[in-house]
């Protein structure tokens, strides 16, 4: 086959195909293909357009973004990083190109001056078909590796900027910074180098073969030195990846933990280092063979290398596995568990967790409630998953109003701290009518939600509705909210323009609406032709040109949703799944939670996200604060002795700020985060046992305990795990009311509850851990179990399936694990909902404490009921539980003080209740004895009516009274001491 290029008629280009030479058939004549020349034109063209609009796709983003960075004072923030993502990609694309195409070149150069250039009767390319060839080839690999590259811009960042931990593995002693920080680099760019010589290679080859005769090429001196060298280049890469691989074992998970074991250390290691020197000296040999040629140069390397890493990379590791470690696994891997439970508690942060014992008595006295009233005032009996429903039927007040999330929080409200339920209603412009969905209504009328629902965690009405705090529109409440406009929120997804000739819906009123206008200056103003022409570029709307609308004061917002724009603000961070909205002044703010994370903590043991992203460590180091109106977004430090942060602060000094920047009003709203507690929580049902011989066996494996939400018709449904829950309470031993995220915790297999473990959020107090470890004599009810008495007994059981026969769902709400004084109550709320109107509301309360368990009306008379056993309230029913099994003593094993059910508790009984006789004056008793006995049995029976209707404030002071006279009683009688 031979190609002819020249000129034939009518100005096309003629190429001659010679199907007879190419195909050996004689006597055949040429076909001749004539091509237009105007094609190559065409085919030019088109392509410059296409690498045009690519070109100004990348232009305008960037364009855009540094305008939206710039309105929130980012711009340095912006410029570091899109800088390093240009640079990475550049360089690494140059260094690419200049790899491929030096070596293309070098080997058609070779190939020209070779006696093997072009075979007998091979076919010869058209010169500019090859240049083309090889222009689209190398530019197409070029522009994927740098893709890829251009990815290494934060690893890169953080590389430069490392931060050491001042900790050191157990292994190879390196501190931690270097696994974090400059590993995955080390990594990332083997891998990146590897992929550029195998390209390289099958391009070189490429370009010696076309068009040559195979035969001829194995024996061209040139070709061998140029592919042996290299191959030479991919011999020392693999052995850069098994000195990587090294570092790698700590990350092993072949043992009973995450980490280099007994067999990475005593065997892989070993492997590894004879397979670094086995590939580097195959590399030195290929480069030898460019100069000696000797086929045994080539083999011998190969073979050794693929002989050395089945047996020492493979047979070897596996045979100590399984005929040395696993016959003695406990005694062997002592050590290495040792390192995986050091490192786990410290990357979770659990080493800081604080221990303590729980006494955990049979019940809570009335007493306890009486001095306790901030906690039972607290209990939260409106749970968040129906309240959203309620929020949106009451409170959204139009179709396109939606409260997408309620939260729980704390706020002094008229003098009273308190813990409350709220959220913002939002605007969804999707709920519009189709007929009103046009792009003014979208884009420049509707454009922010409006006011904040709130309400008591456990006040509601007659009815069982919310007793709102917060309500309506405008907005009505004691918090005097003057700012309630939402332009920024969870849902808040289009692209509106502010301060436009059109003006904005603000709230409605009666039949009519109220407008505004935004006065905010966060916004990217559109005062210019080629703003506009870029954001009509970039959002695809012609209209942001052709609008009459639109003045030069006209600001476009987007990236409205919270966690979209501090994503795009800060994307080496991880977020919060929750932001959560905050009223301070007036205003309306969101507060979210960041992350800094890795999966590089060496010996760490690996979490699994939501995300299905693999963690190892994890710091709660940043809260954002967004303003709902104007979007100012500002990053506050949280915690800063972590290097991971510090690592960021050095790249982008701007962006960061102290907490103690933050106002004191909002600070005195954050919280500890749910995702945060609930990775720790996850790691610490095994890593609270740090002996190895315990961690080993699984001796005190805990377990999330399992709740009930719904019921249908005559059952229940199934058990679901509980969350951490929000509680305002006093913590043993502390003087003051605290807001706490508290998780209760059961042994595995088990239902009894065995620890609860409480994240402080308050003051200087905040992000400390405490785990109060009940006592192991006597067993205490876990939730699932006092579900299961919920749903045995009779009463109770058949109310609830009254209920669901009538046209109405039960929903059961969180069963709340309440610590009071040294015992707990059990609060589960209980809320019932028509099947025609989604409307739930709260109908009962039940109540258990120790033997006891009360359904009423409400908490207040539920909580009478369990101190009296006789019922006062219509609707209350109260059961007394079967006696618990007294447990072995405390030098029992884990697992077997772990089984039973709760220890017995005194029944109460109508007599005890009864009030106590009048004490009468006795013959020979002293006046002043006579007198305090009399006032003491006084103030017993004002307790005591106090405790039956419901009145623990008047129960506790008068029991307080009581103390007072028996303390005298004693100073008088000598029976104090």
């Amino acid at each position: 086959m031979a190609f002819y290029g020249g000129s034939g008629r009518g100005g096309r280009d003629s190429i001659d195909i010679d199907f007879d030479r190419l195909f050996g058939r004689g006597g055949q004549p040429p076909i001749n293909i004539q091509t237009p020349s105007w094609l190559g034109k065409v085919f030019g063209f088109g392509l410059g357009i296409v690498v045009l609009i690519i070109l100004l796709s990348i232009a305008d983003g960037i364009y855009t973004d540094l305008l939206w960075f710039g309105s929130l004072g980012y711009s340095s923030v912006y410029v570091t990083r899109i800088t390093a993502q240009i640079y990475t990609f550049i360089g690494f694309g140059a260094l690419f190109v200049v790899l491929l195409t030096g070596n293309i070149w070098l080997a058609r150069g070779m190939r020209r001056r070779s006696p093997v250039s072009v075979a007998d009767g091979a076919p010869e390319i058209p010169r500019v078909l090859v240049r083309i060839g090889w222009g689209l080839a190398i530019g197409v690999q070029a522009l994927i590796m740098a893709s890829v590259a251009g990815g290494f811009w934060e690893s890169l960042l953080s590389f430069k900027n490392a931060t050491s931990f001042g900790i050191k593995d157990a292994l190879l002693r390196r501190d931690v910074g270097f696994y974090i920080f400059k590993l995955p680099v080390y990594r990332e760019l083997q891998v990146w180098l590897l992929w550029a010589l195998i390209l390289t290679l099958a391009n070189v080859g490429i370009a010696y073969g076309l068009g040559s005769d195979f035969a001829r090429l194995r024996s061209s001196r040139a070709a061998a030195i140029h592919l042996s060298i290299i191959g030479a280049g991919l011999f020392a890469l693999i052995a850069w990846n098994y000195q990587l691989d090294i570092y790698g074992l700590l990350f092993s998970h072949r043992g009973v933990t995450q980490g280099a074991s007994y067999t990475d250390v005593h065997a892989q290691f070993g492997a590894y280092q004879v397979l670094v020197v086995v590939t580097g000296l195959a590399a030195i040999a290929f480069i030898a063979n460019a100069f000696i040629r000797r086929l045994w140069l080539l083999v011998t390397p190969i073979v050794t290398w693929l002989v050395v890493l089945i047996i020492a990379g493979g047979v070897i590791p596996t045979f100590v596995q399984q005929f040395q470690v696993k016959p003695n696994e406990l005694n062997l891997e002592r050590p290495y568990i040792a390192n995986n439970i050091q490192a786990t508690r410290h990357a979770f942060n659990l080493d800081k967790v604080a221990v303590q014992n729980f006494a955990a008595a049979n019940q809570v006295t009335p007493q306890q409630i009486a001095t306790d009233q901030v906690t039972t005032k607290n209990i939260r009996l409106l749970d968040y998953r129906p309240l959203q429903t309620t929020y949106n039927q009451i409170q959204s007040f139009r179709q396109y109003y939606d409260f997408p999330s309620i939260e729980v929080d704390r706020y002094l409200i008229n003098g009273v701290y308190q813990q409350v339920m709220l959220g913002g209603r939002e605007l969804d412009t999707s709920r519009l009518s189709a007929q009103a969905q046009t792009w003014v209504n979208l884009h420049l009328q509707y454009t922010h939600g409006y006011g904040v629902a709130m309400s008591p965690v456990s006040d509601v009405t007659s009815e069982g509705l919310p007793n709102f705090i917060e309500q309506n529109i405008p907005p009505e409440g004691p918090l005097k909210v003057t700012q309630p406009q939402i332009y920024y929120g969870a849902q808040t997804s289009n692209w509106v323009i502010v301060d436009t000739q059109q003006q904005e819906f603000d709230y409605p009123k009666g039949d009519q609406n109220v407008f505004s206008s935004y006065g905010g200056s966060t916004g990217v103003k559109l005062d210019s032709v080629l703003k506009k022409l870029a954001f009509a570029w970039r959002f695809g709307d012609l209209n942001i040109m052709i609008s009459d609308a639109l003045t030069s004061k006209s600001q476009i917002l987007f990236n409205r949703v919270i966690s979209q724009r501090v994503q795009q603000i800060a994307p080496f961070l991880v977020y919060d799944r929750d932001p959560y909205l905050v009223v301070d002044n007036g205003h309306l703010y969101w507060i979210q939670d960041a992350y800094t994370t890795s999966n590089n903590y060496p010996y760490s043991q690996s979490f699994d996200t939501a995300s299905g992203t693999p963690i190892n460590y994890i710091r709660n180091s940043v809260k954002i604060v967004v303003d709902a109106y104007n979007g100012t977004t500002n990053f506050y430090v949280a915690d800063p002795t972590d290097p991971l942060i510090q690592t960021y602060q050095k790249i982008f000094p701007s962006l960061f700020h102290p907490l103690s920047a933050m106002p004191a009003t909002l600070r005195a709203h954050i919280r500890y985060p749910e995702d945060m507690f609930l990775a720790q929580m996850d790691m610490y049902l095994t890593y609270h046992m740090t002996d190895p011989q315990v961690f080993y066996n699984r001796e005190d494996l805990w377990a999330l305990p399992e709740e009930r939400f719904s019921q249908t018709t005559g059952t229940t449904a199934g058990a679901q795990q509980i969350q951490p829950y929000y509680v305002l309470m006093r913590l043993p031993g502390q003087s003051q009311d605290e807001f706490l995220l508290l998780m209760p915790f059961t042994p595995s297999g088990k239902s009894n509850m065995i620890s609860w473990v409480v994240a402080r959020s308050d003051g200087a107090n905040y992000g400390k851990l405490l785990d109060y470890k009940l006592t192991k004599d006597r067993t205490v009810y876990g939730p699932l179990q006092v579900e299961s008495q919920i749903d045995q007994d009779p009463a109770i059981s058949s109310q609830l399936s009254l209920w669901n026969q009538q046209g109405s769902h039960v929903i059961r709400g969180n069963l709340l694990v309440i610590p009071i004084g040294q015992s707990f109550l059990y609060v589960e709320p209980l809320y019932l909902q028509a099947q025609s109107n989604p409307l739930p509301e709260l109908k009962r309360v039940i109540v258990a404490n120790g033997n006891v368990i009360a359904m009423a009306n409400t908490l207040k008379d539920a909580l009478t009921q369990v101190f009296t056993t006789t019922p006062t309230q219509p609707g209350a029913i109260v059961s007394t539980l079967p006696p618990a099994t007294v447990q072995p003593s405390a030098a029992a094993s884990p697992s077997s003080s772990a089984a039973g059910t709760p220890a017995p508790a005194a029944t109460p009984t109508a007599a005890s209740a009864a009030p106590a006789p009048a004490l009468q004056p006795l013959a020979g008793v002293p006046p002043k004895i006579a007198s305090l006995a009399q006032d003491a049995n006084t103030h017993y029976d004002r307790a005591q009516t106090a405790l039956r209707s419901g009145d623990f404030a008047t129960y506790g002071k008068e029991m307080q009274a009581v103390q007072a006279d028996l303390q005298q009683l004693g100073q008088l009688t000598g029976a104090s001491h």
